[in-house]
């Protein structure tokens, strides 16, 4: 069945307009389910953008690059828990020398190896001249910050440094350098034809320009002569590559990235090509480390932020100048999304969460332990949490003030315990009572009240005789005017929606509710 076609302008809307051009790959492991472009790939010569567009994809690459180092470690080429100093002489100059020689392969992908994360905005090159030596420039990275911050393997903190020390061990195994090794095991037998660590001639008639915001300061810190020609509220980056192919030095088109997604949705395989075994592909998916800002698998991550996400996922950005990109797999759901802009931000989580939109679920929720391997952390209400400091506002029409909508004009809700969605398109009215939806199975139901006194045994706070009441006296949508701050206890704020802000329940149970 061919891919559904995802309207321009929804895309546009759930990116916030903040971005000259996108496009938008919804997958699961029997192929494309949905894919769309929306905008411009070059502001002046009004190209489109279109699912063929070429974008660095920046740290995206990182979860290629772990996949070739599973795939050489199933081979017997490389052990993953052996130290990796032996192969990589630059690592001689980090300290303190007991912890460095104990880092490995490991360590290195789930980046708890305890390497610092230096700035990498000047780490990139002329797109028409040659990468620097990646000895010669990880020896010099190493030179300069060679301290570890912690011992390896006791805690996470996400580096830049441990995918090219990865790539370093990877090409002293093998006798290949990195960048061919890739393309012989990865991108060559996936059918990644236009995608490469430079501009390929068929890539380069596809490349979108990246855009950053003329006003912004970050322009100061690129090169002089990165920085290009304004076009309107943007200015133009001339074409650049990395230096450091190894943790963020591919580009290609989405289509393309779809194919790796898709990979990794089958758990290693692709038109009969197996690239990695089962169960090592479901393990770099695993959570095994914490971190401060991201939990980590090898190569995937999740925030920290959203280790009770529902569903779960794990994702790799890949954000830098001019560009912004993100691979996201739900693996209970067994869907996928890839997305890929032509600006250093937007709202790139709303956009990805169409793979929950657009791909009906792969069939009954089962607990998953490859994103759960942490335990999670009980969280019995959120408090009086304002709108602004969940998300970024959502763009609707007629909205007015951060967080505010005065343009509300009807209220959906789905529950996910309950069965399908159901619209209740009730109009708010002064503070007469909106509208509620059913309590969990097994729970009792009866009339109720708007409040936020917690009713036992129903575990929502602003439930009253086992129903959610949403209602105008509930704080959070105590105004006609559908004002959302602050949030009752127990709910949150989860991000944009195809159609608003998607507000859910802390419970993994909950239902999900959309403002319209």
């Amino acid at each position: 069945m061919p891919a559904a076609t995802i309207a321009g302008e929804r895309i546009r809307a759930l990116a916030g307009g903040t971005v000259p051009g996108i496009a938008v790959v919804v997958a699961g492991p029997e192929g494309l389910r949905a894919a769309g472009a929306a905008g411009l790939a070059d502001i002046v010569a009004h190209r489109p953008a279109s699912l063929g567009m070429v974008c660095p994809w920046f740290s995206m690459t990182k979860v290629v690059t772990a996949t070739a180092a599973v795939r050489l470690a199933e081979r017997g080429v490389l052990d993953l828990d052996a130290p990796v100093d032996r192969h990589v002489p630059a690592l001689s100059r980090v300290r303190p020398r007991q912890w460095a020689s104990r880092i490995t392969t490991r360590h290195l992908l789930s980046h708890s190896a305890g390497l610092p994360n230096p700035v990498p905005v000047r780490w990139i090159h002329r797109a028409d001249q040659p990468a620097p030596d990646p000895d010669v420039f990880l020896g010099g990275l190493l030179a300069r910050h060679g301290r570890l911050r912690f011992e390896p393997g006791t805690r996470s903190t996400y580096s830049n440094l441990g995918p090219l020390v990865v790539a370093a061990a990877l090409a002293a195994t093998t006798g290949r350098p990195f960048t061919e090794l890739v393309h012989q095991e990865i991108l060559h037998p996936l059918g990644m034809r236009a995608t490469a660590f430079t501009y390929t001639p068929q890539a380069r008639p596809l490349a979108a320009v990246g855009y950053h915001p003329r006003r912004s300061p970050m322009r100061l810190l690129l090169p002089r002569w990165a920085i290009g020609e304004p076009a309107g509220r943007w200015i133009a980056l001339r074409p650049f590559l990395v230096d450091g192919a190894a943790y963020g030095g591919l580009v290609g088109p989405a289509e393309e990235l779809a194919r790796f997604l898709q990979l990794h949705l089958r758990d290693g395989e692709l038109d009969g090509t197996r690239i990695l075994s089962p169960p090592a592909a479901a393990a770099m998916r695993q959570i095994a480390m914490a971190g401060r800002r991201y939990d980590l698998g090898l190569g995937w991550f999740r925030p920290a932020s959203q280790r009770n996400a529902d569903p779960p996922f794990v994702e790799h950005l890949g954000g830098g100048a001019g560009f912004y990109n993100l691979i996201r797999i739900y693996p209970t759901r067994g869907a996928g999304v890839a997305v890929m802009g032509n600006a250093t931000r937007y709202n790139i989580d709303a956009v990805a969460r169409l793979a929950l939109g657009d791909c009906p679920p792969a069939g009954p929720k089962q607990p998953s332990s490859e994103t759960h391997a942490l335990p999670a952390r009980h969280n019995p209400g959120m408090g009086r949490r304002s709108l602004r400091g969940d998300l970024p506002p959502p763009a609707l029409p007629g909205s007015g003030a951060r967080g505010r909508f005065p343009g509300l004009s009807a209220f959906r809700a789905s529950a996910a315990a309950a069965g399908p969605r159901t619209q209740l398109p009730r109009r708010l009215a002064g503070s007469s009572l909106l509208s509620s939806w059913p309590a969990p199975p097994g729970r009792a139901e009866g009339p109720g009240r708007a409040g936020i006194r917690p009713q036992r045994p129903a575990p929502l706070k602003g439930v009253q005789g086992g129903k959610y009441v949403v209602g105008a006296e509930l704080p959070g949508l105590s105004r006609a005017n559908g004002g959302l701050s602050p949030f009752p206890a127990g709910l949150r704020a989860r991000g944009n929606g195809p159609d608003g802000c998607v507000i859910e329940a802390v419970y993994p149970w909950a239902s999900t509710a959309r403002i319209v």
